[in-house]
């Protein structure tokens, strides 16, 4: 199967004999990645630069172990911007992340469908 934003080769192998601990991870990305976004989005829009570092940081972690690179570095960003209380470009990113999110969410819907296949 082909993704967009993840590496499912990678994941696959990352989790070979573990599919069960992948899935749970998957479920629980799909199932609290909106509050992370929503942290995200509040810590741009009150310019709260602790919490945007935090909720950043957070979301970097997990698109990390999921191997969303791209939306990884986009976090890493907004994570930087909250440190140094920076929030002129955090907008711009922020609207990149949530476009990247949903594609990952695409294909985490896939990957699970390919673990269940497997």
């Amino acid at each position: 199967m082909s993704y967009r934003k993840v590496n499912g080769f990678q994941l696959k192998k990352q989790f070979r004999g573990d599919e069960d601990i992948l899935n749970d991870l998957i479920n629980l990305f799909i199932e609290y990645s909106q509050n992370l976004i929503d942290d995200i989005s509040k810590a741009i829009e009150t310019e709260n630069g602790s919490s945007l570092k935090l909720a950043a940081h957070t979301m970097k972690g997990i698109l990390k172990n999921l191997t969303a690179e791209s939306a990884s570095k986009i976090s890493y960003e907004l994570e930087l911007h909250g440190l140094r209380k920076n929030f002129k470009d955090a907008h711009l990113l922020f609207v990149n992340l949530v476009d990247e999110i949903k594609i990952i969410l695409d294909d985490l819907e896939l990957l699970k469908s390919d673990l269940v296949l497997s």
